[in-house]
């Protein structure tokens, strides 16, 4: 194709090809930075997220099948509108709205070139991909650059320490707009919003956390991460029941993947829904043999159900890994404040270790393990002072409450009662 300034796709072979491009089966592509989903009749930058009419998404598919050559008003009316009476001002209608979901305005860049007396092209690069589940995979460097940074937000979201949350949901989201058409970018981000709300109190608007774990599960459906991130900003939401088939269908997309079976087991043990967090967190406990939070998790939702030789063969499990992980870095404050809620649950001297514990660095997350502990061993108005202090700081995961059986020995004073009725508020 001719790519000159006044170029026009005329002539009936020509029409007809491009009516037929633009008529094939629907498929993922990108116009420069921008990610086109026809199917869905959205766009995404990465950071933003566009819905179209089925006009606007019809003239689109038009413009890059057109691959940058210039669409006159003619083709447009006969492709979009065939056998319909419309006037010219319906492709200008289309136009309009396309231009305003790129966020074109006056001045700036146009995506949309209006060409004098021939029509209308695309002048960024226009990318199809015959693998949509691949869409984006191709530029291994610029990927590389994302995933590392995702990477360190995954990292500092285990040490949970006071400003880390802060910190990673920044990373997630210099990486999405590093790289708009990586998924596990947007899954990341989408579970770091979740974090940072629910241990932070960030005033987090979660469906956009919803919206963008969506956003990362179309581009790759076939990556269990995706779906349990996705299930966890449903879960964040209180949609408990979407949660629960997204949870499903990460550990079915892939048995194997540990931060997939992490993620659906942490939601589902914060729902109440003990036996498939306990039975999850097992299996991802057993695909990574380093790892104790997932042990620990399946202690806690096997003592919910009642399984106390589970609960306690878990929890020793867990405490074995904390050891040893402890004795890789003591300074990770994770480590020490499990250890501390594990040997209550094992019945063993945990005051000793309580007092051990620095919260000076440690952030919410993990100060509400300190709540477990002292709730462990019966110190109760200890665990309601820490309850408090942790919520003035942020901590707003108010579904744990509920979840946790080691707090049942707050659950009877009035002041627990009261918290519980402030977060659910």
């Amino acid at each position: 194709m001719t790519r000159n300034g006044d170029a026009r796709l005329e002539g009936p072979d020509r029409h007809d090809r491009l009516r037929h491009r633009s008529a094939a089966e629907p498929r993922p592509f990108r116009v420069g930075t921008w990610r086109v989903d026809p199917a869905a009749r959205e766009i995404s930058d990465g950071t933003h997220q566009r819905k179209l009419s089925p006009r606007a998404m019809a003239a689109l598919e038009l413009l890059a099948a057109a691959g940058g050559d210039v669409v006159s008003r003619a083709v447009f009316l006969d492709t979009i509108w065939p056998n319909v009476c419309v006037t010219e001002e319906s492709v200008t209608t289309a136009l309009s709205e396309l231009r305003r979901a790129f966020g074109e305005t006056r001045g700036s860049r146009r995506i949309i070139e209006t060409v004098q007396k021939s029509g209308y092209r695309l002048t960024v690069q226009i990318a199809f991909d015959d693998d949509p589940s691949r869409l984006g995979e191709s530029d291994d460097r610029f990927h590389l650059d994302a995933y590392t940074l995702i990477q360190e937000a995954r990292r500092l979201r285990e040490r949970g320490e006071r400003d880390h949350f802060e910190r990673a949901d920044d990373l997630c989201l210099e990486a999405r707009r590093m790289a708009p058409d990586f998924a596990l970018a947007h899954a990341q981000h989408a579970l770091a919003l979740c974090f940072r709300q629910l241990y932070r109190g960030g005033g987090i608007d979660l469906s956009e956390a919803a919206e963008i774990a969506q956003n990362g599960r179309r581009l790759r459906p076939d990556l269990a991460f995706c779906h349990a991130a996705e299930g966890y900003a449903l879960y964040a939401l209180q949609n408990y029941d979407d949660a629960r088939r997204a949870f499903g269908r990460a550990v079915a997309t892939d048995p194997n993947d540990f931060e997939a079976h992490f993620v659906a087991g942490c939601g589902l043990h914060a729902m109440g829904d003990w036996r498939p967090a306990a039975a999850i967190a097992e299996r991802a406990a057993m695909v990574r043999p380093s790892d104790y939070q997932m042990l620990a998790i399946a202690a806690r939702s096997s003592e919910a159900l009642g399984d106390r030789s589970r609960a306690l063969i878990n929890a020793n499990m867990a405490l074995a890994r904390v050891e040893t992980r402890l004795a890789m870095d003591a300074s990770e404050p994770r480590a020490h404040f499990a250890k501390t809620f594990l040997l209550a649950m094992t019945g063993r001297n945990a005051e000793d270790a309580i007092n051990r514990t620095d919260d000076s660095q440690a952030g919410w997350a993990v100060g509400f393990y300190r709540v477990l502990a002292l709730a462990g061993i019966g110190a109760v108005p200890d665990a309601l002072d820490q309850l408090d202090e942790i919520i003035d700081l942020g901590w707003r995961h108010g579904d744990m409450l509920q979840a946790e059986s080691m707090l049942d020995p707050l659950r009877r004073e009035q002041r627990f009662q009261a918290i519980q009725t402030s977060l659910a508020a």
